[in-house]
């Protein structure tokens, strides 16, 4: 068989992240990989969640400040889920308290965001071939 019959494979896990782990109430749980949906959900909510990261607690609205929370708790869930499907919505609740909180999803997007302008220079270089 000659080297123009076989097949082009894309070893897409050749480009897996190095892992990323949290330890949280004794459990250990990768968040490497976060799924699309999470981090589409991430994308949307961006802003939000940064001025939570830096608002004087004064400038805080309870709604705001509840929606974000629960925003938190189902966009964690989908990425820690994936490593354990115990951590539920009721287990994070019973095991996080705020500051733990928004410290998993900074932990969650530092890489998420680098990722996202090597996918921007990928897609611009694919792009001018």
């Amino acid at each position: 068989m000659s080297d123009n019959n076989k097949p082009e494979i894309l070893d897409l896990d050749a480009i897996r992240p190095p892992a990323r782990k949290i330890k949280l109430a004794g459990k250990e749980i990768d968040v490497t990989l976060v799924p699309f949906d999470a981090m589409l959900d991430i994308l949307d909510n961006y802003d939000k969640f940064k001025v939570l990261g830096t608002a004087k607690e004064e400038d805080l609205k309870g709604d705001e400040l509840k929606d974000m929370m629960l925003w938190m708790y189902e966009t964690t869930m989908k990425i820690c889920g994936r490593s354990d499907p115990g951590i539920t919505k009721e287990w994070l609740e019973k095991n996080t308290d705020i500051v733990q909180m928004i410290s998993l999803m900074g932990f969650v997007i530092q890489p998420l965001l680098a990722k996202l302008e090597q996918s921007k220079n990928l897609l611009a270089a694919g792009l001018s071939r």
